[in-house]
């Protein structure tokens, strides 16, 4: 890959242009020739002139010397790079081509790029033949440029007659508009070799000017030692505008004709915009005026978030409101989308208040960054919109990363007619609205985590179930500015597994689907409050959540005869087992069947997934999961799927009751689940979709029968111990200790011997 330079020596092409190229010539006479003759070509096009950086001398193409520059004023002060090539002679010789962008304000301005880039059209010229007669140019009165009809009166008149002139020939006095017409007039003027007025005006003592016929001021094309602060404008010889009292008498006046049917300005764009001598130009649109600051003072050496205000005390660096004014915006960057990549936004981040304020103090609402809400702890970013229309933020940037980014981009400055309130003030931490408190996760998130963090706070991802409420939702978006997760998700790709995580019926959801959710898909609002949906494992810039304003009774210590806990969370007992319904205790996750039943074995050895073994059972539990909804009405049941017809639960136990829903067929690729609000049971693919886990414990032993067992088993020892007492006092003889033999004689006198 071939290596990149930079100009030498950190030699910018400010400085190119005033050692190398001489001194601007203020006539341009020859670059408004070009450009009135540029109006019907592309967008750029070669002039002669080669820029030799090795060297302290340029030439045009023809051997006449460099005396005049019109670079972009975007390229001054600015290191430029280009590619080294050093078997490409031409590739790595810089060549000066024309800008030719309509919409454009700087048409006619110059940039340079590498002699062997070949996408450009050329303009030549050739030298008058010297040996022939001159023939001094008349200018007629009637001329036509541009689908135009302009009357050019030579004549010594006032400029109130100079309008009445004009009306008298169903004409106004001429409004300048764009560049082609402008240079036009210039060289017309040129041409006649004397001023002429035209129809810029003041109203107020010099303050500001507009065209007498309604239209926007675009341009500026003041004198540069213009200090006249008179009424009426003309344009002199060398093409700038001056003041002159409108009673003193120039001798030449331009009229043009005006179309049959006045067109309606848009209802935007009637503000009156200040334009002054010497002052910025400045667009309206809507409420606002705008002035782009192209030059390279654009960035003031002190506090450069004040620069607006030397313009106007009105004036602010660029804020922008809502999607059509970031439209509004980027469109006027697109002409210098090869110059500059950003527009400057002014804007400071609070970190105690952990929100964006725009300079001049108001909140940012409406944002429209690249990557999503950013992760901003200090006020050390640079934050632009590029000419795609998404905002770009780099944070903490070491200096000459500042300087690049400053150097590429344009300063924007606003002046805001319309009230500002609705932006004063930032979005509250929480926003009731009917029995509930609505609140915004301000971070970027999954939809899961986004459930998680809701419950984890006693709240719920919210759900819509009337229009009002979606206007009350809606609100809260367009005043955070990001897309926010609400609770509609899917758990199997079918209608009926699309549900609102905190359980609450669908029924006006569907209106708003403009298709059917697809599996593992969840729904967002847009910072316009539409319906749109991702995948749920994806994280999105934030979460709506709500929880209800009257606190739900905290619950009760865990039975002791339940397995034991942390003490954040606990067993419900019922009759003779634990019920571990809390989701905390599963991490707030769902899970597949076989998932469903290892977790139960991590809470405790002796619990399993949920059986049912009678129908007061089965309504126990139903009632407290309704009361307690948590992302999906399912809850897997503990049926071993690989039993003969299912008959059994996980525990090896049979099955003695059931409440199946209608007519369900057994398989062994299905799996059991319950549904709390019917309290009926359901069979579907053990791994389509996710379920909620609920584990269920036998009592513990307390260890208090065996004690008592213990003790009587001691009792009746001593009772029995005590009774052979007793005996053995009452019978000594039975019980003595006294041995009789008869004597060795007795037994042999008894033996028979016959």
């Amino acid at each position: 890959m071939p290596p990149e330079l930079y100009l030498p020596k950190a030699l910018s092409l400010h400085t190119l242009c005033r050692q190398a190229l001489g001194r601007e010539n203020p006539r341009q006479k020859k670059e408004n020739f070009i450009t009135y003759l540029g109006a019907n070509l592309t967008q750029k096009f070669w002039i002669g002139l080669r820029l030799a950086l090795n060297t302290a001398q340029n030439s045009w193409n023809d051997g006449s010397p460099v005396t005049y520059t019109n670079f972009n004023p975007l390229l001054q002060g600015r290191f430029k790079r280009f590619d080294f090539d050093p078997y490409d002679k031409e590739k790595n010789q810089q060549c000066v081509f024309f800008l030719n962008d309509p919409k454009s304000s700087f048409v006619g301005t110059w940039d340079f790029t590498a002699c062997s880039d070949s996408q450009y059209l050329t303009l030549c010229q050739k030298t008058r033949d010297k040996n022939g007669d001159t023939v001094p140019t008349v200018v007629p009165e009637d001329v036509t440029y541009k689908w135009k009809t302009y009357k050019i009166l030579q004549k010594d008149m006032t400029w109130y007659k100079a309008l009445e002139e004009c009306r008298s020939k169903n004409m106004e006095l001429v409004s300048i508009t764009d560049q082609y017409q402008l240079s036009f007039l210039i060289v017309t003027v040129k041409q006649a070799g004397r001023p002429f007025w035209i129809g810029l005006s003041s109203r107020d003592d010099g303050i500001h000017y507009r065209w007498q016929d309604g239209s926007t001021v675009t341009l500026n094309r003041w004198a540069e030692d213009e200090q006249e602060d008179e009424d009426c404008v003309y344009i002199d010889i060398d093409g700038t505008w001056k003041t002159k009292s409108c009673d003193a008498e120039l001798p030449g006046v331009i009229c043009h004709e005006v179309a049959n049917v006045t067109e309606k300005k848009p209802e935007e764009n009637t503000v009156h915009c200040p334009h002054k001598v010497q002052d910025v130009v400045w667009i309206p649109h809507r409420n606002n005026c705008y002035a782009f600051l192209l030059n390279h003072k654009r960035w003031p050496s002190d506090e450069h978030r004040y620069i607006c205000h030397s313009l106007h005390p009105d004036a602010y660096a660029l804020s922008i409101r809502d999607e059509e004014e970031n439209q509004f915006i980027y469109k006027q960057l697109k002409p210098y989308m090869d110059l500059a990549k950003w527009v400057w936004l002014g804007m400071r981040y609070d970190g105690y208040e952990k929100y964006f304020h725009w300079h001049d103090e108001t909140i940012v609402k409406y944002s429209n960054w690249r990557s999503g809400r950013p992760n901003v702890t200090s006020d050390s970013f640079y934050a632009g919109i590029k000419h795609d229309g998404f905002w770009d933020i780099f944070h903490n940037p070491r200096d000459f990363e500042l300087m690049f980014y400053q150097q590429h981009s344009i300063v924007a400055c606003k002046i805001e007619m319309g009230s500002r309130e609705e932006f004063i003030k930032p979005l509250p931490a929480a926003i009731p609205y009917s029995n509930s408190s609505y609140y915004v996760l301000k971070k970027k998130l999954t939809w899961f985590e986004a459930v998680k963090e809701c419950r984890q706070s006693d709240g719920n991802l919210a759900s819509v179930h009337n229009n009002n409420q979606q206007l009350f939702l809606e609100h809260i978006v367009r005043q955070d500015g990001f897309p926010l997760w609400i609770g509609l998700w899917n758990n199997d790709g079918t209608i009926s597994g699309t549900e609102w995580s905190d359980g609450t019926s669908v029924n006006y959801a569907f209106v708003n689907l403009d298709t059917q959710l697809t599996r593992g898909n969840c729904m967002y609002f847009d910072t316009k409050g539409k319906w749109l949906s991702q995948r749920c494992t994806e994280p999105l810039d934030g979460a709506l959540c709500y929880k209800p304003l009257a606190a739900k009774p905290k619950s009760t210590a865990s039975d002791p005869l339940c397995p034991k806990t942390d003490g954040s969370v606990h067993w419900v007992r019922q009759k003779d087992f634990c019920y571990a319904f809390d989701v905390k205790m599963y991490n707030y996750s769902l899970y597949t069947s076989e998932q469903a039943s290892k977790v139960c074995q991590t809470l405790d050895s002796s619990a399993k997934l949920l059986t049912i073994n009678d129908d007061e059972e089965n309504e126990f539990v139903s009632k407290y999961l309704t009361a307690d909804a948590f992302i999906t009405r399912r809850i897997w049941l503990g049926i071993d799927s690989n039993s003969a017809d299912q008959k059994s639960w996980l525990d090896g136990s049979p099955i003695k009751y059931n409440n199946w829903s209608g007519s369900q067929t057994s398989n062994i690729s299905s799996c059991a689940i319950l549904f709390p609000e019917t309290g009926t049971w359901n069979r579907m693919p053990c791994t389509f979709g996710m379920g909620r886990t609920v584990c269920k414990s036998p009592l513990k032993s307390t260890g208090v029968g065996v004690a008592v067992g213990f003790a009587i088993f001691i009792i009746l020892a001593l009772i029995i111990g005590l009774v052979i007492y007793l005996y053995k006092r009452r019978h000594p003889l039975f019980f003595s200790s006294i041995r009789y033999r008869r004597a060795e004689d007795q037994m042999e006198s008894m033996i028979d011997y016959s």
